[in-house]
Formats: C-alpha cells, sequence, structure tokens
C-alpha cells in the first residue's frame, strides 16, 4: 500500500506539470495504482478521458467504459430512474472494443438491476445469457448459469401452482 501510495503521489506530482492529450497516459498509470474498487477517488481525473481524447485514440474509453458507467448509472438510479440505469449498461456491454469482461460485467449488472425493479423473468435471463455469451469461458459462467437456472425454477414452480388452482377451480 505504501508503494502505491508513494507512486500515486508521485503521478499526481508529474500530472501537474502535463497538458492536454498528455495527462491521459499518466491518469491511466494512477487508475492502474487503485484497486478498481478505490477508482471513485480519481472519477475527476477519469472524466477527462472522454473530454481529451473523444475519439479514443488511446483506447482509454473503452478501457474505463464501466467507471463511466458506474458513475451515469448511479446519477440516473439517484434520480429514480432505474431503467435508464439498466440502459446505460446494456450500451456499454455493447460498446464496440469494450474487453469482453466489462461487457459481461455490464449485463450482469442490468440483470441485477432489471430484477431489483420488478421486470419480466425473461428479460433477466436474457439479460444474464447475454451476459454469458460476452465471455463463455469466464468463472463467473456457472455462477450466471446457477442463477439462470434458480429463475427458471421459481417460474416453472409458479407456473405449476397457478395451474393447480385452476384446476381446483
Amino acid at each position: 500500500f505504501n508503494k502505491n501510495g508513494k507512486n500515486l503521489i508521485s503521478l499526481k506530482k508529474e500530472l501537474e506539470t502535463k497538458e492536454g492529450i498528455e495527462r491521459l497516459a499518466i491518469i491511466d498509470k494512477m487508475a492502474e495504482n487503485l484497486d478498481t474498487s478505490y477508482r471513485y477517488l480519481i472519477r475527476d481525473l477519469l472524466a477527462e478521458i472522454p473530454e481529451l481524447d473523444p475519439e479514443n485514440t488511446t483506447g482509454l474509453n473503452t478501457k474505463y467504459k464501466m467507471n463511466f458507467a458506474y458513475e451515469q448509472a448511479l446519477d440516473e438510479f439517484a434520480k429514480g430512474n432505474v431503467q435508464g440505469a439498466i440502459e446505460i449498461f446494456v450500451e456499454t456491454a455493447q460498446t464496440e472494443g469494450i474487453p469482453a469482461i466489462d461487457a459481461q460485467e455490464a449485463y450482469q449488472t442490468a440483470a441485477y438491476l432489471a430484477a431489483n425493479s420488478g421486470a419480466s423473468d425473461e428479460l433477466i435471463v436474457a439479460y444474464l445469457e447475454k451476459a454469458i455469451e460476452a465471455m463463455p469461458d469466464s468463472d463467473a459462467v456457472p455462477g450466471i448459469k446457477q442463477t439462470i437456472e434458480m429463475i427458471m425454477s421459481s417460474v416453472e414452480a409458479s407456473e405449476t401452482e397457478s395451474n393447480e388452482v385452476e384446476d381446483a377451480e
């Protein structure tokens, strides 16, 4: 931790001497020195990426697309626009050049938000299936498949119960 802290301080000092697109390499190094769960601490710097490189010549727009998605989705969620937050993750997952692991995470997050917003089981399963398609060989796939199976079992149980009630009437 101390080594990373010293490195971040050094990078911050170097960043102060740079302007324009030259800042991006340093911002990227700073982000690399932070665990992803702490990247929110430099969100103001990450927000410079799309502004300084709108054509994505550095590739950093796609590299940090999930960071941008979480920021935007949190804003939408705070406004009560859950559907807007879901759409941000779906659009992120469909971004050309996004790393497969990020596309998978984006679809999983969309499924999670959809499940918590009362969306249909079919939509939730569709997002989860797209998560598998995004990166079929990831370590997350068994868990995703298990979630799909649980949802489908729940749907089947509800249908069976509904049919039994109808037959009893």
